[in-house]
């Protein structure tokens, strides 16, 4: 029996640096939920529009992740991982200059055109230099920048908003991401390359309409339009599908689908836990921004306690998918609670200990889903296997945001839009568990090699 390295390994710099890229991409994402409320007052705008703002982001961000999969396994994936936060840096500044709403829109649009390169490359990366007796905790470990971000962004936010106006706020957050871009560029090397999937010229056209009718969508106030601009990208998912036989295993798209649920909690929880904490009671927007920033504190204890529990069960020849599943049943049981205590009026710390509470769970489900989805892909389409499973995933984003505030504006209270979080988190735990074998805690079965 080897003995194992010890000391700081190369591996461990990868995780260190790609936690602080994605540190830097929270701050830019997450700096807009604390200043919804003073951009709803600056640009008079009702919640759902507010959420069609925060929309924005999630519809470019789902949109790239498996153009930049693909493209990851194409021509690199360091190349992406150091122009992205260059890019969602430069837009960061353009959020905060924006003079009008459709500019602030299309600012938060292309902002997310950028970071939604990330996920699809930064995963596969994490796969190619992590031991495999240490996956589920590396996966783990270096996603605890996700909920860093989180946290800093939100509390940070709210005081910088506090002191000198909401635009500040993304002025500042602009500067760790530029330089993020020139980190890993020095620190991070390509992993060995596969051949990956080259797509025919005909396959990327299909992508050119989808933000030209989004866009004309939103300009001309056309539902119609808005929504029927998903059809592109979905039309360029069926024809990878078609294209590609290795993404189309029953057990990755279980998976796939099952990461909706955290991803839809997430989002009605980021976005709007600082307007909910104002709905109880809580009067300064950098009291309800610190509380609601247990949601990212909480991604530290998740992800690590989870992503060891998934490695020791692995370790014993079982699967991963039991532990997610209970995770997403945790989950759903939290966000019950928080519907109720914002319904009750509780008190603001009652619901801050929600909050943490459900992200644990949030955070920790992913643990043990990417360790699984690296187990059982193909090494050659990994970047394109994350992309796919990023791109369904944030359909939950998509939905999330305004369905929140469409149901605040009906009814007055977020306890409606908490209630149904739950049950998205119950109907994720029954589609995680479906992984073969179907509700066993056995080891899952390994994706065939593609041909």
């Amino acid at each position: 029996m080897s003995q194992e390295p010890k000391g700081w390994q190369s591996y461990h710099t990868v995780w260190a640096v790609l936690i602080f890229a994605w540190i830097t991409n929270y701050l830019v994402r997450m700096g807009l939920s604390p200043v919804l409320v003073p951009i709803m007052r600056e640009f008079q705008l009702t919640y759902a529009q507010a959420g069609l703002l925060a929309t924005a982001f999630f519809y470019a961000y789902t949109f790239m992740q498996l153009p930049a999969g693909v493209l990851g396994d194409w021509i690199g994936k360091k190349t992406i991982l150091v122009l992205a936060p260059l890019w969602w840096g430069l837009m960061s500044l353009g959020t905060g200059l924006a003079p009008t709403f459709s500019l602030l829109f299309l600012a938060r649009f292309l902002t997310g055109v950028g970071q939604g390169t990330y996920f699809g490359n930064d995963r596969p990366v994490i796969a190619a230099y992590t031991p495999a007796d240490k996956m589920g905790f590396g996966q783990g470990v270096s996603f605890t920048g996700l909920g860093m971000g989180m946290a800093i962004g939100i509390s940070l936010a709210g005081v910088i908003a506090d002191w000198w106006g909401w635009r500040m706020v993304f002025v500042i957050f602009a500067i760790p991401s530029l330089v993020a871009g020139a980190v890993v560029w020095r620190l991070i090397q390509e992993p060995p390359r596969t051949r990956g999937v080259r797509l025919p010229g005909w396959m990327w056209l299909l992508l050119v309409p989808f933000p030209l009718a989004l866009l004309g969508g939103l300009a001309t106030d056309r539902p119609l339009l808005l929504w029927s601009s998903l059809l592109f990208p979905a039309a360029f998912v069926l024809c990878l599908v078609r294209q590609q036989p290795g993404v189309r295993k029953a057990d990755l798209w279980f998976t796939y689908l099952a990461g909706i649920a955290p991803i839809y909690c997430l989002w009605v929880v980021g976005i709007w836990a600082p307007a909910m904490f104002l709905e109880i009671g809580v009067r300064e927007l950098s009291r309800s921004s610190l509380l609601a920033s247990l949601l990212g504190v909480s991604a530290i204890p998740g992800l690590l306690l989870m992503g060891s529990a998934s490695d020791r069960l692995a370790r014993r020849g079982k699967g991963r998918k039991g532990l997610a599943a209970l995770i997403l049943l945790g989950m759903a049981g939290a966000m019950l609670l928080m519907g109720t205590a914002v319904s009750l009026r509780a008190s603001p710390i009652l619901l801050a200990c929600l909050v943490f509470a459900a992200g644990f769970c949030i955070w920790g489900v992913w643990a043990p889903i990417y360790a699984l989805l690296a187990e059982i892909t193909p090494a050659r389409i990994q970047g394109t296997s994350f992309g796919m499973n990023n791109t369904i995933n944030f359909i939950g984003s998509l939905v999330a945001p305004i369905a929140t505030g469409w149901i605040k504006d009906a009814s007055g209270s977020f306890a409606g839009a908490c209630y149904l979080a739950a049950a998205v988190g119950l109907a994720g735990a029954i589609l995680v568990f479906l992984v073969h074998p179907a509700f066993r805690w056995g080891r899952e079965v390994a994706a065939p090699a593609a041909t």
